[in-house]
């Protein structure tokens, strides 16, 4: 019997864009305007614009304090054009909260180190942002639910159906993505199902649910390691992270063959004289910040990762820039053999190339969208 390379997929928002018009990093704030614009015309959606105001002004803020502290130095553009760069806000935010007690303080510059952070953050100047631990705390939590909105109803495109035709049992999936649209490629071509589909997390939000995919025999033939979380992975009070299958925004399923499956409706929380929901969510997951705080389920999800990566002849990293400040990413990479065959593909995969090959990694391939590295593929069948 002929040895089968054992394939991996990476994958980064570089491939929720191709298939579902995904946001990129730099794009967030843009849909999360949109979002807000939709909560505007709601009669329900009062408590959400508010939050979008809130988080604006927050931001103003901060960088005007900021340019006040630092004055024409260098320095205050660590806190500039945080709108483009959530990644930085979320980092910003967290930096701050780890070090609560300098907070709206007027202490002169301090440099604090920490061990948790990527080494670019050891040594960084914190400055007094007007903001409290309860604000700060509560402008977080107010982003994940806008990041949340604007990842939801993702749908996928022509695109989806044909990535998911080239995947067999034997594929991997390593993703960044907190978004459900490799998952409903997948479950089309009864290739995934939320039952044994996850690394981490098994449990659903209803047990009933989970019993009806056992009786029809709905067990996924792949697992998905989502190592930052998932939008339907929700935060239960007494069970801990579940697997919830409504999509609460539309009182719709996430899945389509739900519909099929379940003895029941989609869950729809519709107060009286409202168009709908008008709240957040505790989802699980590890928000887009290079502070990472993982808990106990992701570390079992990060271990089995590092494993697959470990045992990966080819690894096919789809819209993942791997940025230099991405430690995690990279520590997660370091796991893959370096005479592994590595494939890149993106709408820009000389400059992920460079940056993997200046730390040792041969980059056999490269492709500048996935349409034709698919048709590459069905072309090898």
């Amino acid at each position: 019997m002929l040895y089968k390379p054992r394939r991996t997929f990476l994958l980064g928002a570089g491939f929720s864009k191709a298939v579902a018009d995904g946001p990129l990093m730099g794009e967030i704030w843009e849909r999360m305007k949109q979002a807000h614009e939709r909560e505007k015309s709601r009669k329900y959606g009062r408590s959400r614009v508010k939050w979008f105001e809130t988080i604006k002004s927050n931001i103003d803020q901060i960088e005007n304090a900021a340019r006040k502290y630092f004055g024409n130095s260098e320095l205050s553009s660590i806190f500039s054009d945080l709108k483009d760069n959530i990644e930085k806000l979320y980092t910003i935010l967290d930096l701050h909260l780890l070090s609560d007690s300098l907070i709206n303080s007027e202490k002169e510059n301090v440099k604090i180190l920490w061990d948790k952070l990527p080494s670019r953050f050891t040594s960084i100047l914190l400055i007094p942002i007007g903001l409290s631990v309860d604000e700060l705390k509560e402008m977080r939590s107010r982003l994940n639910a806008y990041l949340y909105l604007i990842l939801v109803n993702l749908m996928p495109n022509e695109l989806s159906a044909a990535f998911s035709e080239i995947i067999d049992g034997n594929d991997e999936f390593i993703t960044f993505n907190y978004d459900l649209i490799l998952e409903k490629g997948l479950i089309n071509k009864n290739m995934w199902s939320p039952l044994d589909g996850y690394v981490g997390i098994s449990d659903f939000e209803r047990e009933d649910d989970k019993e009806m995919f056992k009786d029809a025999g709905r067990r996924s033939k792949i697992k998905i390691h989502k190592v930052h979380g998932s939008i339907n992975w929700q935060n239960n009070l007494f069970q801990g992270p579940v697997i919830s299958l409504d999509n609460k925004e539309r009182g719709e399923w996430h899945f389509e063959i739900c519909s099929k499956l379940l003895k029941r409706e989609p869950h729809l929380f519709k107060p009286e004289g409202s168009d709908g929901y008008g709240g957040g969510y505790n989802t699980f997951w590890v928000s887009p910040s290079f502070i990472k705080s993982y808990e106990e389920n992701f570390d079992e999800i990060l271990q089995s990762a590092k494993s697959v990566l470990s045992r990966t002849d080819e690894l096919v990293i789809i819209g993942f820039s791997f940025r230099n400040e991405d430690e995690a990413a990279w520590e997660l990479l370091s796991q893959f053999s370096r005479g592994g065959k590595m494939v890149v593909i993106d709408l820009k995969p000389e400059d992920i190339s460079k940056r993997l090959q200046e730390k040792g990694f041969g980059v056999l391939k490269s492709y500048n969208g996935l349409s034709d590295y698919i048709k590459e593929q069905k072309m090898s069948f």
